[in-house]
């Protein structure tokens, strides 16, 4: 059975871009989560990272249906993990 992730890391949350209400750490902690789910066993081919301005709805509902499509039967859990920091 393959393992498969979606992470989702977002420092940016300005509506215009940098200068906003941003984050730190995000998106080095979806990295660092990515790194963690190889040495739990994942190949990182089957682990997909979306980052600030790509984590769209359309590419992240992609890469949902992504993770649900190529899993088939063989999903026993589904995690989301939010990372929120506060400054």
């Amino acid at each position: 059975m393959a393992k498969k992730a979606v992470i989702i890391g977002i420092n940016d949350y300005a509506p215009i871009g940098s200068g906003g209400p941003d984050l730190n750490g995000c998106i080095h902690d979806a990295r660092d989560m990515a790194n963690t789910l190889v040495i739990c066993g994942f190949e990182a081919k089957d682990i997909r990272i979306l980052t600030n301005q790509n984590a769209t709805k359309t590419n992240i509902l992609s890469y949902l249906k992504w993770l649900i499509t190529t899993s088939k039967k063989e999903i026993h859990s589904f995690f989301i993990i939010l990372d929120m920091e506060q400054e």
